[in-house]
């Protein structure tokens, strides 16, 4: 097949005049009408993706790559996913406008932040057949909760929007996570400081804890568009950020209710990088590439095959191995349920009354310096490392040892009754794998801030002495974890845990105000009811439908 070295520069300009930058790939003239023109939007140097356009050409499809606003040769001003939804649209009539469309669907394609645009492209676009595609870590309900988790920023998730910085000004892990843990966040005081609307924007989002008060645009929100979405064959991927992200499991399981068509879903990648790599040797890529060669096998008809879902189980004594079912696996879920006690999760709720606080100073030094990483595998908040029995800001409830080995798959759920001598605070949690031999390691992360009580819309200062104990429930992100027999699981409460996520100030936010950290006070209560609780999803170990050796595709 001849494939066009040199692509058709392809520029269209949107409703407020903003010319956007692309390129259109033409494949040979044999290739099949009846296959979709695919369509990437990329926040990425349109050179990264050449080898993935070539790949995609030869299997007969037609691409159009373009530039998102601000980005690239594209005009206008970057701010991360404000500016997709209306772009998309654009882009998708200006290729009608130039007949590229004719009796072509598009495939918007696109890893990390270039599938959440192809994401909410595929939900909203102006076409009256439309195919989807996205190797994301699309949210739960809106794509502001990869950066917020009820209303905390998190703090990796920050670190990556500095890719978008001038090359000059990126800045190594160490130094970013010293200024998530500094008190002043103001304008020219942050590393976004060499692009002042991307720091107006992150400004903004630490400032806004709700997803109104930031996140103005309603048609962020994947879920309120599912009632009106065709059917679609659809590919979904994640990285390992949130092992198993919260927000595929449950926007592929809508879909997949309501679909007729096949679902391809890959959750918890080796490494949350590849989400960005467009290089067809990339695992996520690979398997993008592996699809769309499927699909134009099937000459448009959308005859993919059953639905497909893997997930990459993460073993407490060993590699990572993938496993595939060709239905959901999360069918076979038992809860079962631990009850805080203090210093240990029971089986039974405790027999009395009691409480157990903790103190926390944003203020002083870390216990053990700053040897800060991103790594989850170290079993400590912030990474310090004295032993929790002589720390005075985390909380430690162990588990007695599993019997036997223990398989855990879904979203652990927990709720804590909780009061502080603050207006607000953050409740930070992790649950840690505790080997009978070996170090320990983080499995899942949660956070809950005490001013959203009521609810993610619903700000309310919390009033120390006058209100009573508040209960927080936590959805920490799914997970898919084997423990081996003699484990034991731990979960650690904290208010700060850098650089996960920013230093917490422990005051209500005002707009237009930098708030000064100040020290905090939380306690824990506990009562014979049981309020305070964790419920894990252990999977029902029948054999899987499919499984899917280390390294190789399921064809």
């Amino acid at each position: 097949m001849d494939i066009v070295i040199s692509p058709t520069p392809l520029d269209i300009v949107t409703r407020d005049d903003i010319r956007l930058s692309g390129q259109y790939w033409t494949p040979s003239a044999d290739s099949s009408p009846s296959l979709p023109i695919v369509l990437c939007r990329t926040a990425q140097p349109l050179s990264h993706m050449e080898a993935f356009a070539r790949e995609l050409v030869q299997q007969g499809y037609p691409v159009v790559l373009q530039s998102v606003r601000g980005r690239g040769s594209s005009r206008g001003r970057f701010r991360p996913y404000f500016q997709e939804l209306e772009d998309g649209e654009d882009t998708v009539l200006a290729l009608q406008r130039k007949n590229l469309l004719s009796s072509r669907t598009v495939l918007p394609v696109g890893l990390g932040y270039d599938g959440q645009s192809a994401l909410s492209l595929s939900l909203s676009a102006p076409c009256e057949c439309l195919c989807a595609l996205a190797a994301s870590a699309p949210s739960a309900s809106h794509f502001h909760s990869g950066l917020c988790t009820n209303g905390i920023p998190t703090g990796f998730a920050l670190y990556r929007l500095a890719r978008w910085l001038p090359k000059y000004a990126y800045l190594s892990r160490a130094a970013f996570s010293a200024w998530l843990a500094q008190p002043r966040w103001g304008n020219g005081l942050s590393p976004f400081s060499a692009s002042p609307a991307l720091e107006e924007w992150v400004l903004e989002l630490r400032a806004s804890p709700t997803f109104n008060s930031f996140w103005k645009h309603p048609t962020l929100c994947p879920r309120s568009f599912l009632r009106n979405l065709p059917d679609l064959p659809t590919f979904l991927a994640t990285g390992t950020a949130a092992t198993t992200c919260a927000g595929t499991m449950s926007l592929a399981q809508q879909i997949s209710a309501r679909n007729s068509e096949p679902l391809e879903l890959w959750m918890g990648d080796w490494d949350d990088d590849v989400l960005e790599d467009y290089a067809p040797t990339a695992p996520v890529t690979q398997r993008l590439i592996d699809w769309l060669q499927r699909f134009s096998q099937k000459n448009g008809t959308n005859a993919l095959g059953d639905q497909n879902i893997h997930y990459l189980i993460q073993k407490g004594d060993g590699q990572p191995h993938w496993q595939g079912w060709t239905n959901w696996p999360s069918l076979n879920q038992v809860p079962q349920k631990f009850y805080l006690t203090p210093g240990s999760l029971s089986p039974t709720p405790p027999e009395t009354t009691a409480t157990s606080d903790y103190f926390d100073n944003p203020l002083e030094s870390p216990p053990s310096g700053n040897d800060w990483s991103f790594t989850s595998c170290e079993p400590r908040f912030g990474e310090f490392r004295l032993p929790l029995a002589i720390r005075g800001d985390v909380l430690a409830f162990t588990s007695p040892p599993f019997s036997a080995t223990t398989t855990l798959l879904g979203s652990p759920r927990l709720r804590l009754r909780v009061s502080s001598n603050r207006a607000d605070t953050q409740f930070l949690v992790r649950l840690v794998l505790v080997p009978s031999t070996g170090s320990a390691h983080a499995i899942a992360f949660g956070a809950a801030r005490l001013a959203l009580r009521y609810g993610p819309e619903n700000l309310v200062a919390f009033s120390p002495g006058a209100d009573m104990p508040a209960t927080l429930n936590f959805s920490m992100q799914p997970l898919a974890c084997e423990l081996p027999p003699g484990s034991r699981l731990r979960l650690e409460v904290c208010t700060n845990d850098f650089p996960r996520f920013p230093l917490a100030t422990n005051a209500l936010p005002k707009k237009g105000v930098i708030a000064y950290p100040r020290p905090v006070r939380n306690a824990i209560e506990f009562d014979p009811r049981g309020t305070n609780r964790l419920i894990l999803p252990i999977f029902n170990k029948a054999p899987p439908t499919t499984v899917v050796p280390d390294g190789t595709l399921r064809k």
